[in-house]
Order: C-alpha cells, then structure tokens, then sequence
C-alpha cells in the first residue's frame, strides 16, 4: 500500500500537491519523483517530501523493516547557510563590472592582470566589510551541536576568502564553543584543525565544482553518495556543488525565494526555511550511529 501511495503521489499533476508549506511543483515533491524514477526505495526522498515526517520507526514499519540512510558527513556554506547574508553581491559584480549571469570568481581568470588585480582588491574589501558585520544565523549553533552529538563529521566549503573564515571563528564560532570545521575550505586556503588533508585541498577550484566536495568525502572515508549531505543557500553555487560531487543537497530558503519554484536545473533534495527546520529534516529522514 504504501508502495502504490508513493506512486501516485508521484504521479500527480503539480497543482494537485498538497504538501505542507509548499505549492505548484515543490521541490521536495520533485525529490520524491527522482526518487522514485531511479529506482531508490521511497523513504529515501519521502520525509524531505513533508507527508507529516513520520518518524524513523513509523518508516521501518511501512518499509518492511528498512531504515533510512545513516548521514555520515554534513559539508556547510558558510555566507547565507552558517551566518546571516550580508554581502551586496548586486554592488560587487556592478562594481567589478561583471555581469550578473557570470560567475564573478571564474571571470577573474580571464581578466587582464591589471584589472584582475582591481577587481579581486574590490572583491576583498567589501568581504572585509562583511566580516566585520556578520552575525550567526538563528539555529546555526544548535544545528551544529546536534550533529557533533551524534558523531557527524562536518566541513565548511565556502567561496569566501580565509580571513573571513578566521574572522567567522573567532568572532562567532569559537565563542559558541563549538569546534573548527575538518576542514573549512575557502577559495585562497584551507583551515584545518590539524595538518592533516591541507596540501590536498589546496589549489582546488572553487565550488559549484566539485573536486573540494569528492576530497573532503575521501578524507572522511565515506563515498560521495546520498549518505553525505551539502548544506546552502545557492541553487547555482551548492545544489550545484552537490549534485556534481554525487551527493544530496538541502538549500536553506530564509527568503522564501524558491518555495514557490524558479530552481530551475537546480533542484534540491530537500528545502528548509531555517536551520531548526533542517534540524528537525534530519532526525526524520537519517539514521545515526548508535
């Protein structure tokens, strides 16, 4: 029965949903019709589908015993995911005269030396800024406290420069009393809190590609699969990242932005609003090591 529910659940016309908090094709609903289309048993994409989360055990009984799948590793953005958005990236690219449909960081390579030099020192100064104004996102610290009791490794993989990652730390991680992230990577360096998978990361291409992502997943010792999760707020910069690296995605929608589509290509697996709501998507949709 349950089987034929997700079926046709999958099989239903976008304006026929009735998911909670979601309308005209969601894409927690598109998760679940991937799901289904490849093959994969339905509670893998059905908790992120909000059917009312039923709980891990709700989910053995109606799958003939099965559990869903242990989450071995959870890889963080920082800027928008970790701490409140507060970087005018209309300005920056309008300043650096980059259109918006480019990606501002693979457009330095093609720059003249002078120009990439003016631009990288426009990009650094209004991180800077945004440095010295970030403040942690609601729920981030207890997200993070969560998946530190439960033995889940983490990593930070973040476009921004490392003294802004430096800054991030002692301003609002440490304080928290929460450990550094193995590893935090950012476009100019890596920080680890040992030496340990520094040379490398270093010198790898900033995401959407995935070559930092499949890394951190052959350091942690885990394939880049579904058991491995990317957490941002970017459709282009982390579902990207993630679905390139083979991994599942959740895209953290504080605006509200894509809750009523506009995703595009970049669907993730699952959409939260705020990280005590992806905190509570994880309980219900993953397996822990006992």
């Amino acid at each position: 029965k349950f089987g034929l529910y997700i079926h046709l659940a999958a099989s239903l016309p976008a304006r026929r949903c009735r998911c909670a908090r979601l309308r005209k094709a969601p894409p927690a609903m598109v998760a679940l019709q991937r799901a289904v289309a490849v093959g994969l048993p339905a509670w893998w994409a059905a908790p992120s589908a909000r059917f009312g989360a039923p709980s891990l055990r709700a989910f053995a009984a109606t799958t003939g015993g099965r559990v869903p799948p242990r989450l071995r590793g959870v890889v963080f953005d920082m800027d928008g995911t970790l701490t409140v958005p507060n970087l005018d990236f209309g300005e920056m690219y309008r300043r650096c005269g980059v259109p918006k449909e480019k990606d501002i960081l693979a457009e330095l390579a093609f720059m003249a030396p002078q120009r990439r030099a003016e631009t990288a020192a426009i990009i650094d100064e209004m991180e800077a800024e945004g440095a010295r104004t970030m403040v942690l996102m609601p729920g981030a610290a207890e997200c993070a406290r969560f998946l530190a009791a439960k033995g889940v490794p983490m990593a930070m993989v973040t476009r921004n420069c490392a003294a802004t990652v430096r800054e991030f730390y002692r301003r609002l991680w440490v304080p928290e009393g929460l450990a550094h992230f193995a590893p935090a990577v950012s476009r100019d360096g890596v920080l680890t809190p040992g030496a340990e998978g520094r040379a490398s990361l270093d010198g790898l291409p900033a995401k959407p590609h995935p070559a930092s992502l499949l890394e951190i997943a052959r350091l942690w010792g885990v394939p880049a699969g579904p058991e491995l999760l990317m957490v941002g707020d970017s459709p282009s910069n982390d579902v990207a990242f993630g679905r390139a690296a083979g991994v599942a995605s959740a895209l953290l929608d504080s605006g509200r932005k894509y809750f009523e589509g506009g995703l595009g290509e970049h669907v993730p697996d699952h959409l939260v609003q705020n990280l005590d709501e992806l905190r509570e998507l994880l309980e219900a949709s993953y397996g822990f090591e006992e």
